[in-house]
């Protein structure tokens, strides 16, 4: 016997899944409306939310069904993030070890002249 009637189900698809489908055995609202921000996540990931109400006798009907597309180039697209700011601060790091700021050798320079 189970002790709650009112049920929801929150999916979180990968990032960049597009053309999303449900196939449901009994009736329940479907919203795909939810973004889902994770760590290097600058677009979201889509979240599926399934609410039924008196769903007591409902869970044994059968299985969920989610379909989705998904373009493989969005496999790369976090290690390319973390790879290009690796790089930029490098970058960053050597830019600033060539450029002297003192202006002890700028004075020191001007003397001996």
């Amino acid at each position: 016997m189970l002790l709650t009637e009112d049920y929801t189900v929150e999916v979180v698809l990968p990032l960049g899944a597009t053309n999303i489908k449900v196939d449901m055995p009994f009736e329940a609202e479907v919203t795909t409306d939810g973004v889902n921000f994770g760590t290097l996540d600058y677009f979201g990931a889509p979240v599926i939310t399934i609410k039924s109400s008196n769903a007591n006798n409902l869970v044994d009907s059968g299985d969920i069904t989610i379909t989705y597309t998904y373009s493989p180039a969005m496999l790369i697209m976090k290690p390319l993030y973390l790879s290009s700011i690796v790089f930029a601060f490098l970058v960053v790091m050597i830019a600033s070890f060539r450029v002297s700021l003192s202006l002890k050798d700028d004075q020191e320079k001007q003397k001996q002249d």
